[in-house]
């Protein structure tokens, strides 16, 4: 394929996409690891609760931290989900910039390939044109 105006374009948008793309991949690992971290949060709050009831041993101190730490987790993952939905959006926007650049791009080759069809086509027919002139030429004019 013959290199076009929107190469430089087309790679810069390419790239940006894969950055989207690697961000996006980084976000998602991010919740995934809030997630994980909530959900065993609440698993060790279970426990304790039973083992501070079973006991009779007051945990007021260590529940009020792991509900604010709780709080925290729900505060990051809300605040990963957005960045998230905001990538995504970016890489939709991204991804329509690449399709428009490459079928520019396409529509720019098929414009140079017909260019290039059209001349060559334009010399064959002056060739051949030539030929038909000369050949005349070489013979001696014919009379009725």
């Amino acid at each position: 394929m013959t290199t076009t105006p929107y190469d430089t374009a087309l790679r810069i948008e390419r790239r940006e996409l894969d950055a989207i793309k690697l961000s996006i991949s980084v976000e998602v690992e991010l919740l995934r690891q809030f997630e994980d971290t909530h959900a065993t949060l609440l698993d060790s709050m279970k426990r304790e609760r039973a083992v501070a009831s079973a006991t009779g041993l007051p945990g007021d101190g260590w529940a009020t931290r792991m509900r604010s730490r709780r709080g925290e987790l729900e505060a990051a993952a809300r605040m990963s989900r957005d960045r998230l939905a905001a990538l995504r959006e970016n890489a939709t926007e991204a991804y329509g910039k690449v399709r428009a650049i490459e079928t520019a791009a396409e529509t720019w080759q098929e414009e140079a390939e017909r260019a290039a069809s059209v001349a060559e086509q334009a010399q064959i027919d002056d060739i051949s044109g030539a030929r038909i002139i000369a050949k005349r030429r070489r013979e001696p004019e014919r009379t009725a």
